[in-house]
């Protein structure tokens, strides 16, 4: 979308490339396809170096910025106000 803020998400493009399929064939579609739209979506947003991981409790998927890792590493300096960041979670019941 031009002219858009860093991060603003156009869905029909995602929706166009799954082409003609059952509402199955979407929903497996967009779950192997969104958490990377979401990555590259908030890394256009954030300032900062990132850390993004995956992670699978149950029936939901957690990606995140774990931030304290790179600090562990000593990637980036220790910043008392920078945290562990929330990216998105997806899953069923």
């Amino acid at each position: 979308m031009e002219n858009s803020p860093p991060g603003m998400l156009d869905y029909e493009p995602l929706i166009r490339e799954a082409g003609e399929c059952s509402i199955e064939g979407l929903i497996s579609f967009l779950a192997e396809e969104l958490p990377y739209v979401w990555r590259d979506a908030y890394i256009q947003m954030t300032q900062r170096a990132t850390e993004i991981v995956r992670m699978q409790r149950g029936s939901f998927e957690y990606i995140y910025d774990d931030y304290a890792t790179l600090e562990a590493k000593g990637v980036v300096p220790y910043g008392p106000d920078a945290e562990a960041r929330l990216v998105v979670v997806m899953g069923s019941v």
